[in-house]
């Protein structure tokens, strides 16, 4: 029988289900095959006959099938092939009878074994035909170009991790400036609200007038555009109602002038306004407590809030 493929490798992608893959070469021994299962990483692992797979249409010219045990997986790559010792068994007699079959099987793998070869070849890097080139100084230049393909890759890597820690710096210098702003609010808040505390304390007796307004010891509404309500809750806690209607720029400062807060809460009612953006009551709930608000057209800002101590 003829040789009439040149083809003595195929390959095959796993998807996870299929355990037979043709092979379209002839072998005359189930040995002859070689099974390659090279995973997703380029590694290559050599299957064992039995073990991994098994082999039919042994000496068939159009060749037969390959049937995995366990399929290959997806981003598997299942390589078949056909591989022969490069040796010459047939042992022919002087004046021996004229076997056609023998001598046919020793031509047969004598081509199988130059295709083999010719496989091989054909993954080689070669030189063109004209070429002057040294093979040697070729394959110097290709592993240079390599080398140097790394060094490349390895550059753009750290200057890549180099740009990400700049952006990473510059975020950081934002967060800062940013928490410099808001520290620098919370300053002025802070000193808006010493102000207003130290105005109450100029009242001088607990029951006194400040700014035209007596020291409040019970529920209040709030009249005036621009209120500083010093409260005493030694009693009871109450309940303080902003203006009804106020104006952009309406101010109301309401501190705990007897340090009574944490136990008997001070209540403000936005009288239909949020405040600080909540439609629930707002708490004094703390030791000469004291809260800065400030109506922006739509509802009360919280401008400052803190704890005092006398």
């Amino acid at each position: 029988m003829t040789i009439a493929t040149t083809g003595s490798r195929i390959q095959y992608s796993g998807n996870d289900s299929t355990t037979v893959f043709p092979y379209n070469f002839k072998i005359t021994d189930e040995d002859q095959l070689e099974v390659i299962l090279t995973d997703a990483n380029g590694t290559d692992t050599t299957q064992t006959i039995t073990t991994h797979y098994s082999v039919s249409d042994v000496g068939e010219a159009t060749g037969g099938n390959v049937t995995m045990v366990t399929p290959p997986a997806t981003g598997e790559t299942l390589t078949i092939r056909r591989v022969l010792d490069l040796l010459q068994s047939t042992d022919l007699q002087n004046q021996g009878p004229f076997a056609a079959q023998t001598h046919e099987d020793a031509f047969d793998e004598h081509v199988m074994m130059i295709q083999q070869l010719q496989e091989e070849i054909d993954r080689c890097v070669q030189l063109g035909v004209t070429s002057g080139d040294d093979p040697d100084d070729y394959l110097t230049n290709i592993e240079q170009a390599v080398d140097d393909a790394e060094t490349a890759q390895a550059a753009a890597e750290a200057a890549q991790t180099a740009a990400e820690a700049a952006q990473t710096g510059a975020e950081t210098a934002e967060t800062n400036a940013e928490t410099a702003e808001t520290n620098a609010e919370a300053a002025q808040a802070a000193a808006e609200a010493a102000q207003a505390i130290a105005e109450a304390q100029e009242v001088g007796v607990h029951e006194a007038s400040y700014h035209g307004s007596a020291v409040k010891s019970g529920n209040f509404e709030i009249t005036d555009k621009d209120a500083s309500v010093p409260c005493n809750t030694s009693g009871s806690g109450f309940t303080i109602t902003l203006h009804a209607s106020p104006v952009t720029g309406y101010k109301a400062r309401i501190f705990d002038l007897w340090g009574d807060g944490a136990s008997n809460n001070i209540r403000i009612d936005g009288n239909g306004k949020n405040i600080g953006g909540s439609s629930n009551d707002f708490l004094i709930d703390m030791a000469y407590g004291a809260v800065v608000l400030e109506y922006d057209g739509t509802g009360w800002s919280i401008m400052s809030l803190y704890p005092v101590t006398q």
